[in-house]
């Protein structure tokens, strides 16, 4: 899943960021190495990196990833990663031929 794909690109801190159905989560990925951190009202990925963001390191990079997308694969990352340039950011994107399923 998401979590190991990043544990094996080196990451150094993974926060999950957590509401509705937390207590499940932390029960499930109890052993996992992750930071918790509670958005008690859900407003959103912004509010969701926001609140993570106390956490955060001043020079690390921040990859924000959705939990539900676990076939992203550690190449694609990598790849996003290294299209980063300094000091800015970089955004993957995906079009559909189908986007309905």
């Amino acid at each position: 899943h998401v979590i190991d794909t990043c544990t094996g690109l080196g990451a150094q801190n993974i926060h999950l960021v957590f509401g509705h159905g937390g207590d499940q989560m932390q029960t499930t990925l109890a052993e996992e190495p992750v930071n918790w951190v509670l958005q008690a009202e859900q407003l959103g990925t912004g509010h969701a990196v926001d609140q993570a963001s106390p956490k955060f390191e001043d020079d690390e990079k921040v990859l924000v990833l959705y939990g539900d997308v676990p076939l992203i694969s550690a190449e694609t990352i990598e790849n996003l990663l290294d299209a980063q340039p300094t000091g800015g950011i970089a955004l993957l994107t995906v079009i559909l031929d189908n986007p309905t399923g």
